[in-house]
């Protein structure tokens, strides 16, 4: 029987990977697959001055696409491994990252050199210190059975901080490329929609998503059954007749979510509530306002977008959910069955 390994904490993984590989990797790449519960699914281990050449680079990404088709993978975890110093961003694994971008979500992307790991980008002090943090290699000292705890066993304290971190390296990516981040945000509630519970760090990145109000509305539309291309035109703000029409009927209650996506939903955002600061706990609760009043609950709706409002005053999403359940505006699809 394989093992389970199942982390979501980088310096988990971090420390993990010599006695995954068996040996402690040294100028070298350690592309790592994870599924939607945080299992390690695949790895390779590509040697560091073959992905400086990009053609190389490309080769092995399309090897590495194969992979994560096999195994299932949902999203990869990419760690560059320097023994020399480097600087504070990426040089041999951005070649790869680009190429793999079409191709597989890349949740994180760590340097590891000299015993400490960052995120290349990140200028939190909290989530990445001058120098990085220390890799405990204390933590892959497991068993045969590699399974973290529940994240709900862990101190809200200790859960917050994880979501913070995963907040902060996120943001970090967006700087790079805003149009591959919004996409990259839209699959990770596509994830959380689909019944898959966020750990720590996933509730940090999807409220770092939601925070977004173009993201925010996509996330709206996907539950509710917006096509594709609804929904990306709504994400990337090139709202047509069509995209408009689609919100219009969301925000009027006749359109239904799909399945049990409207459950799953409001499942994470309230993860993500627990776990985000004001800003993006008003989002999460301005969403949950809005299925509230879908569900034709206007007390819960009127208490949900209150908080919210206290959260952000400048949440117009609530407000606006607030005022239509306050006039006693039933969502559409009620009105029509009576």
């Amino acid at each position: 029987m394989k093992p389970t390994i199942r982390v979501s904490e980088p310096a988990e993984l971090i420390a993990l990977v010599p006695r995954l590989l068996g040996f402690e990797p040294r100028d070298s790449i350690v592309v790592l697959g994870v599924d939607q519960a945080d299992r390690v699914t695949m790895m390779a281990r590509l040697d560091r001055e073959d992905c400086l050449l990009s053609d190389v680079a490309t080769a092995l990404a399309c090897a590495i696409a194969s992979e994560v088709d096999r195994t299932r993978s949902c999203a990869l975890v990419v760690l560059e491994y320097a023994e020399h110093p480097v600087p504070w961003g990426t040089e041999a694994s951005e070649g790869l990252c680009l190429a793999l971008r079409d191709s597989v979500v890349i949740r994180d992307t760590w340097v590891i050199h000299a015993g400490r790991y960052w995120a290349p980008g990140c200028d939190d002090p909290l989530c990445c210190p001058p120098g990085g943090r220390p890799v405990d290699v204390r933590e892959g000292a497991c068993g045969d059975e590699v399974a973290r705890e529940p994240e709900r066993d862990r101190p809200l304290s200790e859960r917050r901080r994880s979501a913070r971190r995963a907040r902060a390296r996120f943001l970090a990516r967006r700087a790079r490329d805003e149009g591959a981040w919004r996409d990259v945000a839209l699959d990770e509630w596509t994830r959380a929609m689909r019944g898959t519970r966020p750990s720590a760090s996933t509730a940090g990145r999807l409220g770092a998503a939601l925070g977004v109000p173009a993201v925010r509305d996509a996330v709206i539309v996907t539950a509710f059954g917006g096509s594709s291309e609804q929904v990306h035109a709504v994400l990337h703000e090139r709202i047509d007749s069509d995209a408009s029409r689609c919100l219009d009927e969301v925000m009027h209650g006749s359109r239904r979510p799909v399945g049990d996506v409207a459950r799953a939903l409001d499942d994470a955002l309230a993860d993500v509530q627990e776990l985000v600061r004001e800003h993006e706990r008003a989002a999460a609760l301005a969403v949950r306002a809005l299925l509230a009043w879908w569900q034709g609950d206007a007390e819960k709706c009127l208490v949900t977008a209150r908080f919210a409002l206290a959260a952000d005053p400048a949440s117009r999403l609530a407000a606006l959910v607030q005022e239509t359940a306050w006039r006693g505006i039933r969502p559409g699809w009620l009105r029509a069955t009576g």
